[in-house]
Order: C-alpha cells, then structure tokens, then sequence
C-alpha cells in the first residue's frame, strides 16, 4: 500500500467518525476500482407488497405572460430533472449521490451515500405539485413500490446489499458496525449481512408516506408509518426522559443491549436527527401519541444529551474540527427539532431554536445567505443544504409567530439559493470546463459508474461546494469535490416548498402576500418585476374583504410613504399597517398594481468564506460580484440593473389539491 494510499485511509476514517457522507471526503483519488462486479436487480426484504398506483398530479394548465424574474415555479420544473435525472434505471432508479463535474468527462457512481436519495423520495412529489411537470413519471410508481418492499416484518426500513454491490463503499461511516438478531456486531461489510437499516431510513421514509398519504388517503400508509414508529421505540435504548440509537446500522430484528455506547457529536446527529424528521408532522396530522412520545426523547438527547449543541441555545463554537463545526448537522437538526416543537406547541423548544437560528446567522453572511459547509474561519465554500435549512427555520419561525424573518428568506432565496441552482445556463458553462483547464481525459470505468449525458441529467441539481462568485469554485475542484452532492438537492426541494407554500396566505377573506415573487394560486396570480423595478401586480381570482402586501425591508421607513397602489388602473388610498400595505378590498377580475422605490448600491469589504469581495446590491438582489468568478460566475446578472422587466410566455399549473406539508 502507497503512502499516500495510507494517508487518504486515515482520512476517511477521521471524517467518517462524524458521519460525513463518502463522496465528501473522497479527495482526487479515483471514485471506483478499475473493474466492479456485474450485479443483478436489488433483492428487497420484502417480496409481495400491496398494489398501490401512483396518483397522477392533476389540476389545471393555462397561457401566461408574466415578467422575467426569480420564479419558484421554474425552479421547480427543473428540479424534477435534478431528482430523476442523475439516476440508475438497472438498481430501482437508484440515484447516483455525488457526480463529479469536474472530471472529464463528467461522471457518477455510485456508494454508501446512495441513501441520501430518500430526500428527493420525499421531494419529488412536492416539485410535481408546484409545476405539474411529468417528467420521468415513471420513476415515482418505482419509488413508491421500493418504499414498501424495503420494510420488514419488524416495521423498519432496509435496504439490500444483494443486487448492490457498492452497498457498503467506504463503511468507515459506521463506527459501531451492525447490530444482529442476537445482540452482537459485525462489521457493516461482513458478507452476512444481505438487508441494513441506517437512521437515515426510517425517519424520511415516515415523511415520505406522509407525503403519499396526503395525496391519497390510502390507510395502509398510516398503518406503516405507526408500525414504523413503534419499531424505532422498540430498537432504541431508554434511559429517563431520552433515547437514542447507536452509531451503527441494524440487521432486522437487531437487537441493542442497553449498555450500548451512547453517541455524542456529530454522531448524535447521525443516530437520531434523521429519526426525528416526520415525527412532528405526523402526530400533528394524526395525535398519535407514540410518535409524540418518540419525538419528546429524541428532542431532550439531542438537546441536552448528545453534546453537539448548547443547552441553552448559544452558537455552537466547538473545537475548530470539520465536523464539530459542520453546519447543516446543527441547522437540520433544528428544522426537525422546531416541526416537532410546532407539533406539541412547546413555546420554550421553540424560543430555543429561535436563539440558536440568530446565532447561527453570525456564521455566515447574512445579505447573500452564503453559510459554509463548516463553520471554521475562512472555510471556501457553501453547501445548498444549510441555506435551505436556514430559510425553512426562517419561514417557519415567522409563521409560527416568534420572529419577522421574511427578509431574511428574501434575502437568501434570491442570491445564494437561486444561484446554487445548476441553470442551462450554469450547465453550458461546466460542458466546457475541462476544455478551458485543459483536464486530462479520465473515461468513466466500472459497470456502476457512468459518463452518460451526465451534464444534462443534473440539471435543477444544486450545488454541494459553491463560493460567492463560483457555482464550481476551482479551490474545492482541485481537492476533488464534484460539484454536487445530492442531499443538498432534496433538502432545497423540500425547502423550494416551503417558499412556495407561505408566500401566499388566504384565510378567512384576507389574502396576505408575504414574498414578492412570481405565483399562481387560486386566490390570485402575483407578477413581481423584482429587481428591474419596485412594483408587484395582482390579478384577483376569488373575493377579499382586505389584500395585504408586506413591504421588503429595503423600503426604509421614508420610502413606505411612497408606495402606491391601483386597482384597475385607478388610484387608491392604501393604508400602512407595519411592514404592509393595506390595499382593501378586492373582487374577481380586479388588477392591482402596486410600486415603491426601488435603489441600487455598492457594499465592499464583505468577508464571504476566505476571501473579500464589494457587492453591487439592488433591493434585496446581488446584481454582480467583484472579483467576478472565472469558470461558472455566480451572480452575472447585468440584465438587472434594467428598469423595466421583460416578458416571457409560460404554461402555469395550478394543482387540482393542496399537500399540507
């Protein structure tokens, strides 16, 4: 074995001590073995599984000509490309977790982190719902099916090795090894075990039954989920008011003594974050007190127990190590912690999240929502994953009434989020890298790695090590980061919803704008011309006895005086109420038109990651970045400091039912 062979071993065991996916820390070094085993298709523990169709996304379709701005909608069509696309048809549509852009030509494989496709499970039906799009429909009624052939007589998730070969690349993610039927370990790669179950497992598959239980109200879901839950309080080790799991995967029917090693770190992450996703949901839906009880143990251990996060809510500062400061461990954490808190309405869990989300905004920088992968002094680059973290706690600690945190997810939504996004046209840019640095040819080798179209099927995708002013920052390409690692994908998905969802509100008559974007619901339809020019229209739909439209924090309180508001092109005296605009009532048909002043300026010496840039800022919208990035720039967008917005064509969807995610 090489030095350097023996270097990168030590390398991936010190990361996979905190659990960091494989694909992170792989370094230049080759993704596969020059030759890789044919397989067969997967042997799932479960073999007969109940006839369930998909059901198709339905709701209508119409013509519309709406201004060329940040759009939640096409985000959302182009995401089902980046959750279908980097996909495997032999392996169930098994998604291929971290492609390598930066190789050439750009390819994907697949590992252990494979897994982390259980977030766009999840996702995907949510993106169908925004756009209609039926792109690839085909793999939802597979990944459905696989979701019940992975469940076992013990009600818990597993996923085959049989039919996997690469099922346990890199396994020095599991320090603990797999616990059997009799209570003992063996490694995760031991040849006997042939189904695992990891933590990540049964708590997105709970949240992605949900998902298909509020699509089709079929019970066997909920039958599931419950059987699921119970499985997890059964496999966990009590102690008091808490629980968790080890550090390890499960054979099924495992069995965990309670003198098992409690995991502390990154690790309690690892072993109960992902438990507790869904829990919180699904009691809300349905006031199943297990999923109550489940979730209060899970809270207090990470909380109080697992010594990765100040009890009473401070920053975490921890020990200047990767992942001790890895920042979506901490921020997912509190988006699950916070579902769970909003589910029980426990006030004092929420005001903690609360104070832990203000500090972890010092982290970063809080005009662009650029939050780095770890919070380490001058860490380079941003993973997708913590700015969707950040702007789902921001939204959902607005809705719940503790915070005004809309700007913030005005903010982060249109310049880290959206440009973390791979477009057509970042893609043009990445087919031409490796003729630009003159990258020496490296074909893809192996029968589960492939170089097909790999470009075009990660479009949507977003990007798993971005700076400020590169969607592919050259630092981490050299290190041998790809470009993408999917569970940012599915984290921004589910995050894309979320955006979606509270932008608009319509309650007893009222319709309150929150966000100032492009939309189409069936109270109204908004068309933003945000940033060419301060003005947003509203095409009512249904009936209001009051339309509130909230005023972006770059209305400075001088400048509200000067927001004015037309209804069918006639002047009408609107009224402030705080950061709103109180526009009256409306009917069926009217228009609205309203307008505020609208400026550009020049921020310098902005310290984002390791280096220092001067922003040029209109509103809330980054317009450009010096220095400008080389290979794929972030943020050229020239065309905004236009005063008016072009138009473009579209087909608008509005869904024919509502996901009450």
């Amino acid at each position: 074995m090489s030095r350097d062979d023996m270097d990168r071993r030590a390398f991936l065991k010190q990361a996979a001590a905190g659990g960091l996916a494989a694909y992170e820390v792989l370094g230049s070094y080759p993704l596969f073995a020059t030759t890789s085993p044919a397989y067969t298709p997967p042997v799932y523990i479960r073999e007969n599984i109940p006839s369930i169709p998909y059901p198709l996304h339905s709701g209508t379709w119409y013509d519309d000509n709406v201004p060329d701005t940040p759009d939640l909608f096409e985000m959302a069509k182009l995401l089902v490309n980046g959750l279908t696309g980097p996909n495997d048809p032999r392996a169930d549509y098994e998604q291929y977790f971290g492609p390598n852009l930066g190789s050439n030509p750009p390819v994907m494989g697949h590992d252990w982190s494979d897994q982390c496709q259980m977030r766009s499970m999840k996702a995907l039906p949510l993106m169908r719902h925004i756009s209609g799009s039926d792109f690839n429909h085909e793999i939802d009624q597979v990944w459905m099916n696989v979701v019940l052939r992975s469940i076992g007589p013990d009600g818990l998730y597993y996923v085959p090795t049989r039919g996997r070969p690469w099922a346990h690349r890199y396994v020095e993610s599991i320090p603990d090894g797999t616990y059997t039927a009799d209570g003992t370990t063996v490694a995760p790669d031991d040849p006997s075990v042939t189904q695992y179950m990891y933590s990540f497992h049964p708590g997105y598959a709970i949240s992605t039954m949900m998902i298909y239980y509020l699509r089709d109200g079929n019970p066997i879901w909920r039958k599931q989920i419950e059987n699921m839950i119970e499985g997890i309080l059964k496999l966990a080790v009590h102690k008091e008011d808490y629980c968790f799991v080890p550090a390890a995967e499960f054979e099924p029917n495992a069995k965990v003594p309670p003198t098992a090693k409690m995991p502390v770190g990154q690790l309690a992450v690892n072993s109960s974050t992902w438990l507790l996703d869904g829990l919180g949901k699904y009691y809300q839906l349905t006031g199943y007190p297990p999923a109550k009880e489940l979730g209060r143990k899970l809270v207090n251990y990470l909380r109080h127990q697992g010594q990765y996060f100040d009890e009473n809510g401070g920053c975490f500062d921890l020990a200047p190590d990767f992942m001790a400061n890895h920042f979506h461990s901490h921020s997912v954490s509190l988006v699950v912690m916070l579902d769970y808190a909003a589910a029980v309405n426990d006030r004092e869990l929420i005001g903690y999240v609360q104070r832990n989300y203000e500090c972890f905004k010092s982290k970063g920088h809080a005009l662009t929502g650029f939050f780095p992968e770890s919070a380490i002094s001058d860490y380079p680059s941003c993973a997708t994953c913590e700015i969707a973290d950040m702007i789902a706690l921001s939204l959902k600690l607005t809705m719940l009434g503790v915070g005004d945190y809309w700007d913030d997810a005005d903010r982060w939504l249109r310049n880290q989020f959206v440009e973390n996004q791979l477009t057509p046209q970042k893609a043009d840019q990445i087919r031409g890298l490796s003729q630009r640095l003159k990258l020496p040819a490296q074909p893809a080798d192996g029968f589960y790695v492939t170089d097909d179209r790999v470009v075009d099927r990660n479009m949507g995708s977003f990007a798993g090590w971005a700076s400020a002013n590169e969607w592919f920052d050259d630092e981490m390409r050299r290190k041998g980061r790809g470009g993408i690692m999917h569970c940012c994908t599915g984290n921004a998905a589910q995050t894309v919803f979320y955006l979606w969802k509270q932008m608009l509100e319509y309650s007893e008559g009222e319709l309150r704008v929150n966000l100032l974007l492009n939309r189409a619901s069936p109270w109204a339809d908004l068309y933003s011309h945000i940033p060419y020019e301060g003005r947003l229209d509203v095409k009512m739909k249904k009936q209001a006895r009051k339309v509130l439209v909230r005023a972006p924090e770059w209305v400075n309180q001088p400048s509200l005086s000067k927001m004015t508001c037309t209804v069918n092109g006639t002047t009408r005296d609107c009224q402030l109420r705080g950061r709103y605009l109180d526009a009256g009532a409306a009917k069926p048909g009217d228009e609205m038109v309203l307008r505020f002043p609208i400026s550009e300026r020049t921020v310098s010496n902005q310290k984002i990651g390791n280096r220092t840039y001067a922003l040029v800022v209109k509103g809330n919208t980054v317009i450009s970045v010096d220095p400008a990035g080389e290979q794929c720039p972030m943020y050229a967008r020239s065309q905004y400091r236009g005063s008016a917005a072009p138009r473009r064509t579209v087909r608008r969807f509005l869904a024919g039912d509502e996901i009450a995610w």
